[in-house]
């Protein structure tokens, strides 16, 4: 699986665009981590530390990943890094929706449910796929192509369905909480 056990060999228009897309996610971190330094005047509370981290995870795991597909390094250190901005990246960012949602839900029961998949999404997918893919960048790597290349599979899907529903969640809520301004709205409108 190329890019998934070692360098790629690509045209140069791929090449090309995958340095854009490198940029792109480079500049957008730079402009979020000046943005969190600036604005942030205590640096403190899981919403500036897990902003923090999502966005250090996306450079990080665009540098290594970049690097990997070039073998501009060692292939299993860097499968290790790629693994970690991985986490801190996803996770990061599921996170990050979880720390605002108490502006919205005042039930804590439900915000400590997210809380409580998100974890579980981190060890049900994260631990095991870490597991296949660093076992597929070994010597041995023919053990554990196929497995990665599914649960691989999986975990995107996981990782979808987890931030739909915090989404959905943030959507349900709002359309809930703006129903007295809409029926105020329908009021006027009747007169």
């Amino acid at each position: 699986m190329v890019g998934e056990t070692g360098p790629i060999t690509a045209s140069l228009a791929i090449n090309m665009t995958i340095a854009g897309f490198f940029a792109v996610a480079c500049y957008n971190c730079v402009e979020i981590l000046i943005s969190l330094l600036d604005r942030f005047k205590r640096h403190d509370g899981l919403y500036f530390w897990s902003m923090l981290t999502a966005t250090l995870g996306i450079v990080l795991h665009s540098i290594v990943v970049l690097l990997r597909y070039y073998s501009l390094g060692p292939n299993f250190p860097l499968a290790v890094l790629t693994c970690v901005g991985w986490y801190a990246m996803v996770t990061g960012q599921s996170v990050v929706l979880y720390s605002r949602l108490h502006l919205i839900i005042a039930n804590r029961a439900k915000t400590r449910w997210i809380l409580v998949m998100i974890v579980m999404n981190f060890c049900i997918l994260h631990i095991p796929v870490t597991v296949l893919f660093l076992g597929s960048n070994t010597q041995n790597s023919d053990r554990f192509l196929l497995a990665f290349e599914i649960y691989e599979r999986i975990q995107l899907a996981g990782f979808s369905i987890q931030e739909s529903v915090i989404s959905g969640l943030y959507i349900w809520e709002a359309a809930h909480g703006l129903q007295p301004i809409f029926a105020i709205r329908r009021a006027r409108s009747a007169r």
